[in-house]
């Protein structure tokens, strides 16, 4: 499976002599969407409870699904603030 169409539109991946980009560096703001391209499918580190597979933390230095662009991903706490105007 090679890189998607989206990843080279926003300047990740294979080039003319076939040495790839290096990744957008979009860090910094939480975010629940990809700033560079506005995809929601977000790539973050997860560990799993053994016993009921739940999801029981994660982190939040991932990556955009389709452009690959380095992101923080919001928490529930984020969106608290949010909501709170803070």
């Amino acid at each position: 499976m090679g890189e998607s169409k989206g990843a080279e539109i926003y300047g990740y991946g294979p080039t003319e002599n076939g040495v790839g980009l290096e990744p957008i560096d979009a860090r910094g703001i939480p975010t629940a969407a990809c700033p560079i391209c506005g995809e929601r499918w977000l790539m973050v580190p997860v560990i799993f409870d053994e016993e009921d597979y739940e999801i029981v933390s994660w982190g939040t230095e991932g990556f955009c699904g389709v452009c690959r662009a380095l992101v923080t991903v919001c928490t529930p706490e984020d969106s608290l603030e949010a909501q709170r105007g803070l």
